[in-house]
């Protein structure tokens, strides 16, 4: 018959920590352009207008705003 361990052997290993790097963002002149990249004349164009300019007030993040 098996023993049940009662206790994690491997609690006391450390663990590794990733490294976590800085997020890339746009710069103010390049996000500036991208307001003013869609053409509004159809309905896409307003709906990516839309998507930028939520992104550019909020400061949400793509897999919050498309999930």
């Amino acid at each position: 018959m098996m023993e049940i361990i009662k206790k994690d052997p491997s609690q006391f290993i450390p663990t590794i920590k990733k490294e976590r790097r800085l997020p890339s963002y746009l710069k103010q002149d390049e996000m500036l352009d991208l307001l003013k990249s869609p053409i509004l004349l159809d309905i896409l164009g307003k709906r990516d207008k839309a998507i930028f300019e939520t992104f550019y007030s909020t400061g949400i993040r793509v897999s919050e705003l498309v999930g």
